[in-house]
C-alpha cells in the first residue's frame, strides 16, 4: 500500500524536478507581445513523463517490484528461522522394590508380633531433710554496757567568757578499747560438713541486721547550746569472721566521706557532728552483714569479741565563767542476732529405694499343630522394649556417680547391645548391662527418659498349650537400687528445702516384631504373602503434560529371584505351589524364557514346580528367572505430570507357599530358614510417547527492514494515508511435528525512531491451526496464505487460509521495519498427542510478500522546493510592480491520481514572503483514455517583492479517486506549453535599459 503512495508521488516530484531546472534568461523567446491581454513568456513543452523512467524497477535494493500485468507492487520474500521443538530423552527407572527377607512363615507358625501392654509401678525415693533453721535459738546476743568518760574537772577564767574555747583548755574525750564477749555454740546435723555463711537480719532485710551504737552528748550540749563536737576517733571491731555494710541513714549525722568499713571494722574518722536530735545522741549505725563459720567442724564452739574505742575533739563558745565539769557516755542496746539464710557444705548423702516388681506378661499365639517352641528371633531394628523412669528434681543436688537403680529382666531376653555394653538416649549415656539380663541404670541421666532397648532373641523353650495353642510369657522386671547423692557447698535454705522424698514411677511397654522362630514340627511350610510399595520420582521433560503409553528403544530386563538361607542339607528339594508375582497393571510384560513352572498372564507370573538342591544351597544363586521383559507401559488412568515429575506409586506381591514335605527337620536345623526375594528392573528407555505434551516452542521475532531508496523517503511521512486494496503474505512451512500446532501471528510496523506505527495485527479469526505431520512421513508442507479482501479461494489439508482486514494498516505510512511475531503452541484440545523423542521436531519455513499497489483509497502530501529563483528573475525583478501574474500549463495523463496543488514563497533565508500570495490548483487524475487538464497557479506580488523571492516550495497532496486505483506500467504524464503570464504586462524604462548597456 505505501509503493502506491510512492509511484503517486513521484509523478508529481518528476514534474517539479524539471521545473526545478528551468532557466528564463536562456529559454525566453524574442517574439514577445505587449498588449491589452498582457505579457506572456511562453517556456516550451516537457517530455512526456513514463513511469519506468522515474521508478528503478526489478533488480535495485528497493522492495518495489512489477507484478503479473503490468501492476506495481512490493514484492519481497525470505526465510522463517528454523525453531526446534524440543523434548528430552526419557529414562525412567524403576526401583528395586525392598523386599524384606522373608524367614520361615510356616503354616502351622505364624507367630503374630508381640505387644506388651503398658505396666506402671509407683515407689518413692526416700531422702530424709536437712533443718538448720534451729540456729536461730543458738545465735548470740550483740549488747555493750554503758561506758562513760571520767568527769573532767577544770575551771574557765571570766576573761574568756563570750570567746571560742578547745583544745589546751577542754582536753580531748577519750574513751578507751571497749570489748563484749559474743559467744555460741551449735551441732551441725549429721549431714552437713560445715556451716560456711551465715547470713544475719529478717527475711525482708537486703543488707543485714541493723545495730547501732548510741553515743549520749548531753553532757557537753549542758555546757553549750551549740557546741563543735568532731569525732576524732571512733573504731568498731567485731570478730575475723564477721562482714559488716555501712548505712546510709548515717549520712545525717556526719560527712559520708569519713565513714568507712573494711571487712569487720567500722570506722569514722575527723567527722563533724551535725544534726543531734533534742536528746543529744548521736545514733552510730551499722549493718552486720554475715559471718563466715567455715573455719568450724561440725560442732561449733564461738568464744569472740567485739570492740570499740571513741575519741572526740570539742569548741565552743563560752557563756559563763567558773568551775566545769564535762563527760560522754556511750552503750549499744541488745541485738539478738537472727539467721536470714545461710551457706553450707553437704556430705554424701545416702538415699532408699525400696525393691519391687513391675509384673507384666503376653501371650504368643497362633501356634497351630506345634508342640514346642523353643525361641523367637525378633527383628532388632523394630522390635523395642520401652522403659520409662520419672524425673525426680533433685536440683542443684546430684546423684553420686557410684548410684544406680538396678533392674533385672526375665531369662531368656537376648538384647541388642552396643559394644561398649552402655545404654544410651540421644547419644547420652544413662546406662550399663552388668550382666546378659540385668541393667544398672544411672539415676542422674536417666530420670525423665525413655529408655528403648533392641531385642533380638527371646529364648522361650515352652510347650505349647494344646488347647489355647499358645504359651504365655513373663516379663515381669525387678527393681532395686544403690543411690546417693553428691556432697555440695555452697547450699541455701532454697536448695536444701528440695531434699524430702521423692516420688518415682517405673513404666514399661513394648512391640516384639517376629522374624523367625525356632519350633518343632514335622512340616515346614512357608508362605509368601508380600506386598512391597515402591515409588517412581523421575524429573522428567517439562513439555510432557500426561502420559497414556509408552514405548521403549527395546526391551528393558526383568528378573526375579529367589535366595534361600539355611535349608538344612537333609532337604533334597522344595516345592513352590502357586507363588504368584504380581507387578505393577502399568508395566506391559513379555515372558520369552523356557521354563515350564513359569506361566505369565498380564501383569501375573505364577511360578509351580520343584526347587532343586542347587537353587537351595546358601553360597548359591538361588532360583533365577530370566527372560522377563518391559516391553512397554499404559496408564488406565492418564498419569499426570507434576512439577516436572513422574511419580508412580505402585507395588510388588508375592504371595503363594513353599513346602517341604514329609520330612523331619530338628530345631537347630530350622531356625535359620529365610527366603530373601529380589526383583530388579533395567532402566526404562522411551521411544515415543501417547499423551498430552506442551513443549516450549521458542517465539519468532523478525524484523523486515524496508529500503525504499532515497527517492522513496517522502512516502513515510506521517502525513500520508493508504489503504491497499489486496495485499497478500504467503507462509510456506515445513513441519516434523506430529502433533497439531496452534499458530498465533501478528505483525506490528515502525517508523525509522522504532515507533510504533500499527501494533499487533492479528488475524480475524485468531488462532492459525496447523495440522500435524503423519507419523508415517518425515514431514509435512503447509502453506499459509494471508490476504485482506475476502474472495474465493481454494483452501485444503495443506493449505490455510488466513484473513486479516487490518492488513492495509500495517503500511500507512510506509513503515522503515515490518515486524512478524509467531508463538507456536502445541494444540491442547485433542485428546490425544503421539511423540517419537528419536526423531527431530522442528518447523521452519519461507515467507512471499506480495502488495500490489492497487488502493482502495490513497492520500499523499509530498512536498519540494524551487531555491536560486534570484538569478533567474533579476533582470526583471525591478521592472515589476504589484502585480498578478500566472503559472500556466496544460496536462495530459493517464496515472489514475489527484493532485492538489499548493505553493508559498520564500527569500533567501528561507523565510515567506507575505507580499507574494500563490493560490493553490488541481491537477486532475489521469486514466487509460488519456484525462485532460489545465495547471493554473494564480501569484500576487506585491512591489518590490520579486526582487526578494528566491525559492518556491511547493506541496502537493496526492488523492485517489473514487474505486479502486492502480498504478501499471506504461501510464505516463505529459505537463506541455508551461509559460508565465503577466496579465497587466511588463513597464520597461529604456533609460535603464540604456544606461544598462553603458
Amino acid at each position: 500500500m505505501a509503493l502506491c503512495g510512492i509511484i503517486a508521488a513521484l509523478c508529481l516530484g518528476s514534474c517539479l524536478t524539471l521545473t526545478d531546472d528551468l532557466d528564463l534568461n536562456k529559454e525566453i523567446s524574442l517574439d514577445m507581445q505587449i498588449g491589452p491581454g498582457g505579457l506572456t513568456i511562453p517556456v516550451g513543452s516537457l517530455d512526456t513523463l513514463f513511469l519506468d523512467s522515474l521508478i528503478k524497477i526489478d533488480g535495485d535494493e528497493s522492495v518495489l517490484d512489477t507484478l503479473g500485468d503490468g501492476l506495481y507492487g512490493i514484492s519481497m520474500d525470505g526465510e522463517i528461522e528454523k525453531v526446534n521443538v524440543s523434548i528430552g530423552d526419557v529414562t525412567i527407572n524403576i526401583p528395586k522394590p525392598d523386599i524384606d527377607e522373608i524367614s520361615a512363615s510356616f503354616n502351622e507358625a505364624e507367630l503374630g508380633d508381640i505387644v506388651i501392654d503398658t505396666t506402671v509401678q509407683e515407689t518413692s525415693i526416700q531422702i530424709q531433710s536437712i533443718d538448720l533453721k534451729t540456729i536461730n535459738n543458738s545465735l548470740p546476743n550483740v549488747k555493750f554496757e554503758k561506758f562513760s568518760t571520767p568527769v573532767y574537772d577544770f575551771n574557765i577564767p571570766s576573761f574568756v567568757v563570750g570567746k571560742t574555747i578547745g583544745s589546751g583548755i577542754i582536753p580531748d574525750i577519750v574513751i578507751p578499747e571497749q570489748a563484749q564477749e559474743v559467744s555460741f555454740s551449735y551441732t551441725l546435723p549429721s549431714d552437713v560438713e560445715s556451716l560456711d555463711t551465715v547470713y544475719f537480719g529478717d527475711k525482708n532485710s537486703v543488707s543485714g541486721q541493723k545495730v547501732t551504737l548510741m553515743v549520749d552528748l548531753a553532757g557537753i550540749y549542758a555546757l553549750s547550746n551549740a557546741p563543735d563536737i568532731t569525732v576524732k576517733s571512733l573504731k568498731v571491731t567485731f570478730p575475723h569472721n564477721f562482714y559488716l555494710a555501712k548505712d546510709d541513714s548515717l549520712d545525717k549525722y556526719v560527712d559520708a566521706t569519713k565513714v568507712s568499713v573494711t571487712d569487720n571494722v567500722f570506722s569514722i574518722t575527723d567527722a563533724s557532728i551535725t544534726g543531734v536530735g533534742d536528746d543529744h545522741k548521736l545514733p552510730v549505725t551499722l549493718f552486720i552483714e554475715k559471718a563466715s563459720f567455715s573455719e568450724y567442724g561440725s560442732d561449733i564452739s564461738y568464744d569472740e569479741q567485739i570492740k570499740y574505742e571513741l575519741e572526740l575533739g570539742l569548741s565552743f563558745v563560752c557563756t559563763e565563767s567558773g568551775p566545769k565539769q564535762l563527760y560522754v557516755s556511750v552503750d549499744m542496746p541488745q541485738e539478738k542476732l537472727q539467721m536470714r539464710n545461710f551457706s553450707v557444705s553437704t556430705k554424701i548423702k545416702a538415699l532408699s529405694l525400696p525393691s519391687g516388681n513391675v509384673a507384666s506378661s503376653y501371650e504368643v499365639t497362633g501356634l497351630d499343630q506345634l508342640s514346642r517352641v523353643n525361641y523367637i528371633d525378633f527383628d532388632e531394628n523394630q522390635s523395642v522394649l520401652n522403659l520409662f523412669i520419672s524425673d525426680f528434681d533433685i536440683t542443684p543436688f546430684e546423684f553420686d556417680e557410684s548410684s544406680y537403680i538396678r533392674l533385672q529382666f526375665p531369662v531368656g531376653f537376648e538384647f541388642v547391645k552396643n559394644s561398649d555394653n552402655k545404654v544410651y538416649v540421644d547419644n547420652n549415656a544413662v546406662g550399663l548391662w552388668t550382666d546378659n539380663t540385668i541393667l544398672d541404670i544411672w539415676p542422674g541421666a536417666a530420670k525423665g527418659k525413655t529408655i528403648q532397648l533392641y531385642i533380638r532373641r527371646l529364648s522361650i523353650l515352652q510347650n505349647v498349650d494344646e488347647v489355647k495353642k499358645s504359651i504365655e510369657v513373663n516379663n515381669d522386671v525387678s527393681y532395686s537400687g544403690n543411690i546417693s547423692i553428691c556432697a555440695k557447698t555452697d547450699l541455701d535454705t532454697t536448695a536444701l528445702s528440695i531434699l524430702n522424698d521423692k516420688d518415682i514411677s517405673f513404666k514399661v511397654w513394648g512391640k516384639l516384631v517376629v522374624d523367625n522362630a525356632s519350633v518343632e514340627t514335622s512340616k515346614i511350610e512357608t508362605s509368601f504373602n508380600k506386598t512391597t510399595t515402591f515409588s517412581v520420582d523421575e524429573e522428567i521433560d517439562q513439555a510432557l503434560v500426561e502420559l497414556r503409553s509408552i514405548t521403549l528403544t527395546k526391551p528393558a530386563g526383568a528378573s526375579l529371584q529367589l535366595h534361600f538361607k539355611g535349608i538344612p542339607e537333609t532337604i533334597t528339594k522344595m516345592t513352590m505351589e502357586n507363588l504368584k508375582i504380581v507387578f505393577p497393571e502399568f508395566l506391559v510384560l513379555k515372558y520369552d524364557g523356557n521354563d515350564p513352572r513359569v506361566n505369565l498372564n498380564a501383569n501375573e507370573l505364577v511360578i509351580d514346580g520343584d526347587l532343586h538342591r542347587y537353587e537351595l544351597d546358601d553360597d548359591g544363586d538361588g532360583f533365577k528367572l530370566s527372560g522377563l521383559k518391559i516391553v512397554g507401559m499404559e496408564f488406565k488412568d492418564s498419569k499426570k505430570i507434576v512439577d516436572k515429575r513422574i511419580k508412580l506409586d505402585d507395588s510388588v506381591s508375592i504371595s503363594g507357599a513353599v513346602y517341604v514335605d514329609n520330612q523331619t527337620i530338628n530345631s537347630k536345623d530350622m531356625k535359620d530358614l529365610r527366603v530373601t526375594p529380589a526383583v530388579e528392573f533395567d532402566p526404562v528407555v522411551v521411544k515415543s510417547i501417547e499423551g498430552i505434551v506442551n513443549p516450549k516452542i521458542d517465539a519468532v521475532h523478525e524484523e523486515i527492514d524496508l529500503d525504499m531508496g532515497d527517492d522513496l523517503d517522502f512516502f513515510k511521512n506521517d502525513e500520508n494515508k493508504l489503504s491497499l486494496s489486496d495485499p497478500q503474505i504467503t507462509i510456506n512451512i515445513n513441519s516434523t511435528v506430529t502433533v497439531p500446532i496452534n499458530l498465533d501471528l501478528a505483525l506490528s510496523s515502525k517508523d525509522s525512531k522504532g515507533n510504533l506505527i500499527a501494533d499487533s495485527i492479528t488475524p480475524d479469526n485468531g488462532t492459525i491451526k496447523l495440522a500435524k505431520c503423519d507419523t508415517t512421513e518425515q514431514s509435512r508442507n503447509l502453506t499459509i496464505i494471508i490476504y485482506k479482501n475476502e474472495r474465493p479461494l481454494s483452501q485444503s489439508d495443506d493449505t490455510v487460509l488466513v484473513r486479516f482486514s487490518r492488513l492495509s494498516e500495517l503500511m500507512s505510512p510506509i513503515p522503515d521495519k515490518i515486524v512478524f511475531d509467531l508463538k507456536a503452541s502445541i494444540d491442547q484440545n485433542v485428546e490425544s498427542h503421539y511423540v517419537d523423542l528419536t526423531r527431530e521436531l522442528s518447523v521452519s519455513g519461507d515467507y512471499v510478500v506480495s502488495v500490489p499497489l492497487s488502493f482502495d483509497s490513497l492520500y499523499i502530501e509530498y512536498s519540494d522546493t524551487i531555491k536560486d529563483l534570484g538569478e533567474s528573475l533579476e533582470d526583471i525583478a525591478d521592472k515589476v510592480e504589484a502585480t498578478e501574474l500566472k503559472i500556466i500549463a496544460d496536462v495530459e495523463s493517464t496515472i489514475p491520481l489527484g493532485i492538489t496543488l499548493n505553493a508559498q514563497a520564500l527569500d533567501k533565508n528561507m523565510n515567506e514572503l507575505n507580499d507574494i500570495r500563490i493560490e493553490p490548483c488541481v491537477i486532475a487524475a489521469g486514466n487509460d483514455s488519456i484525462t485532460k487538464s489545465t495547471m493554473v497557479l494564480d501569484v500576487k506580488v506585491g512591489k518590490g517583492s520579486l526582487g526578494k523571492l528566491d525559492a518556491i516550495v511547493f506541496t502537493a497532496a496526492c488523492e485517489s479517486g473514487e474505486g479502486n486505483s492502480s498504478i501499471q506500467k506504461g501510464q505516463w504524464l505529459l505537463i506541455k506549453k508551461l509559460s508565465f503570464h503577466l496579465p497587466q504586462g511588463l513597464k520597461v524604462d529604456l533609460t535603464d535599459m540604456k544606461d544598462d548597456k553603458k
